[in-house]
């Protein structure tokens, strides 16, 4: 089975204190995969926090993330899942 690669660029906005994170979902040969399904889960107990479909060049967006631990799991058919551990701060202005 193919393996699957994340590549996850985080972006924090403080409007609202609220925050993003924007990331690519590519394959191991650096493929852009369109389609994925990118799930963000609450690292303390697993519940699913949001839900995203890649897009143009394998990008993804979640908007208005609260602080805290998030894992990000990336799936696609005919590859093996994917999980990468993420912190979000709010840092005050």
């Amino acid at each position: 089975m193919r393996i699957l690669l994340l590549l996850l660029l985080i972006a924090t906005t403080f409007f609202s204190q609220a925050q993003q994170i924007n990331g690519f979902v590519k394959d191991e040969s650096g493929t852009p995969l369109n389609g994925t399904t990118v799930s963000l889960i609450n690292a303390s107990d697993s519940s699913l926090v949001k839900l995203a479909v890649s897009k143009d060049q394998g990008a993804y967006h979640f908007l208005n993330v609260k602080a805290g631990n998030y894992k990000v799991l990336v799936t696609y058919i005919g590859y093996m899942r994917a999980f990468r551990r993420r912190s979000l701060l709010l840092k005050r202005m």
